[in-house]
């Protein structure tokens, strides 16, 4: 998990906040996560 560049908890900033918070994923201007190759993007 140390390699791992997805977000988990975004709910903590307004501008950030989407609906996937509490599970792993990642916002549309991070690159591909190297742990995790499956999960879901947000293109908010």
């Amino acid at each position: 998990m140390k390699n791992c560049t997805c977000v988990y908890d975004c709910s903590a900033d307004p501008r950030t906040a989407c609906g996937l918070s509490g599970t792993y994923h990642l916002h549309s201007d991070m690159g591909a996560c190297p742990v995790h190759s499956t999960v879901v993007v947000w293109n908010g």
